[in-house]
């Protein structure tokens, strides 16, 4: 018999392979868009995001060049924030803005903070003193060259 006149439902048979390099699967990096790529994600609506902050496609064509999988992370407090809906928002903002990238993961629930000893601090956006924010692109490049050196090729 067949799953379909059990009443199962079949198993999809979609695989996602992973992406490859010819030394095997490419290394993952979670790169944060709200406060790292854009100075606010208010999903969803893709003129809500605004522009890309200053250096941060350059950041991302590092992060490919190093060969790693890029995965742009958006987390909302709301549900109506989270989804396809939104991950297809943010997909096509970034290629409006020709920011390289694999894919795109959304949740809910943000976190306070991500511990772990491969966390690299980025923080291209500052807040001057009258409340006005200016970014300083030298972040990217510190934090290209700690991925470098965690992924091996920098001592």
């Amino acid at each position: 018999m067949t799953q379909e006149k059990l009443g199962i439902a079949p198993k999809s048979r979609v695989l996602k392979v992973p992406a490859m390099t010819l030394d095997g699967p490419k290394k993952m990096i979670y790169v944060k868009l709200e406060g790292t790529i854009v100075r606010h994600a208010t999903v969803p609506g893709q003129s809500q995001l605004g522009r890309p902050i200053r250096g941060a496609k350059k950041f991302l064509e590092d992060l490919a060049a190093i060969n790693l999988e890029v995965i742009i992370v958006y987390h909302s407090h709301y549900s109506a924030g989270t989804g396809r809906g939104t991950e297809e928002v943010i997909e096509s903002w970034l290629k409006q803005h020709e920011l390289p990238f694999d894919r795109v993961h959304v949740g809910m629930n943000r976190p306070v903070a991500y511990v772990g000893d491969q966390a690299v601090t980025c923080t291209p956006q500052k807040k001057d003193q009258g409340g006005g924010f200016w970014d300083d692109s030298k972040e990217f490049e510190y934090a290209v060259m700690e991925i470098e050196r965690l992924v091996g090729i920098r001592p």
